[in-house]
C-alpha cells in the first residue's frame, strides 16, 4: 500500500471447507493489522481443473492499494501501453528501485482482462474499481529456473475499497470468463470447454458455486454452498444469507 511493503503480521483464518468438487479457504488481515484502518481479505476456491481467487480491501481513508502478480503473460485484448516509471518507496526491500522497462494501461471497472501464454488463455482477472495494470521487468527470485530478469505485473487501485477476482486456468478447461454482479454479492461466471457454466459468488461469510450443465445434457443444475460452518470469526458487514436468486443462464461480461 502507498508504494511500500507492509510488515509481516498474523492473519485470521475465517473459514475452510471442502464439499463436492470445491475446496475453499477464506482468510483476512483485520482492520489495523496491516495498516491503520485497513482490512484485507483473500478467498481461494479450488475446483478440479481451475481455481478462483478473490482479494478485497477496504480502508477508512483513501489509499493506493497494489497487488503484484508474478506471472509473465500477454494481456488480451491488446492494449496501448504507456511507458512510465513504476514509482514507489526507494527502500531496497520494497523492490521498486529494481524495476525497469515499466509501462501501464488503464482498465475500467468490470472489464475482464485475459492473460495469455503461447496463444492460450492461462488466466483472467476483473476488478470492480478502475485499475492500472503495470508491466515491468526485475531480477527473478534467487534459485528460480533460468537467469536474468523476469516480467511481472502490478495491479494499482485507488480509493476506499475494491475487489479483484482472478481465474487460473491450469488445465485449459475454461473457455471464457465474465463478471457477475448481484445485489449484495459479486463474482465471476465461467464458460467451460465441455459446455458447463460455473458461477462463483462471494456472499459475506459464504461462497457459492452454481453449476449449469450444457443444454444437451440430461443433468440438472446444482449449487455448491460453502459456509465454513461454524464460522471462525464474526461476520463482516456485507451480503446476507438470503438466496441470491435464480441460477445464471448466460455469461454476463
Amino acid at each position: 500500500m502507498e508504494g511500500r511493503s507492509q510488515p509481516r503480521v498474523a492473519g485470521v483464518l475465517r473459514a475452510f471447507e471442502e464439499r463436492d468438487d470445491a475446496g475453499w479457504v477464506d482468510a483476512e488481515l483485520p482492520s489495523g493489522s496491516i495498516a491503520p484502518g485497513v482490512r484485507v481479505r483473500r478467498s481461494l476456491v479450488a475446483m478440479p481443473n481451475y481455481s478462483v481467487e478473490r482479494t478485497e480491501w477496504e480502508s477508512e481513508r483513501e489509499i493506493r492499494f497494489e497487488l503484484p502478480v508474478h506471472f509473465a503473460a500477454d494481456l488480451s485484448p491488446a492494449a496501448h501501453w504507456t511507458r512510465s516509471t513504476l514509482d514507489g518507496s526507494p527502500a531496497p526491500e520494497d523492490g521498486f528501485v529494481f524495476a525497469h522497462d515499466a509501462s501501464f494501461v488503464e482498465i475500467r471497472a468490470g472489464d475482464v482482462v485475459r492473460l495469455c501464454r503461447e496463444g492460450k488463455a492461462a488466466a483472467w482477472a476483473v476488478s470492480d474499481v478502475p485499475t492500472e495494470w503495470w508491466r515491468a521487468m526485475a531480477p527473478g527470485p534467487p534459485g528460480a529456473p533460468g537467469t536474468g530478469t523476469k516480467q511481472f505485473f502490478v495491479l494499482r487501485m485507488r480509493g476506499v475499497r475494491g475487489a479483484v477476482h482472478a481465474v487460473w486456468n491450469w488445465d485449459s478447461a475454461v473457455g471464457a470468463v465474465g463478471a457477475r454482479q448481484d445485489v449484495g454479492a459479486a463474482g465471476v461466471v465461467l464458460a467451460l470447454s465441455d459446455g458447463e457454466q460455473h458461477a462463483h459468488l462471494a456472499l459475506g461469510d459464504r461462497w457459492q458455486v452454481d453449476i449449469v450443465p450444457p443444454p444437451e445434457s440430461c443433468s440438472a443444475p446444482r449449487r455448491i454452498r460453502l459456509g465454513g460452518d461454524p464460522p471462525i470469526v464474526a461476520a463482516v458487514p456485507g451480503a446476507t444469507d438470503a438466496d441470491p436468486g435464480p441460477l445464471p443462464t448466460s455469461i454476463a461480461a
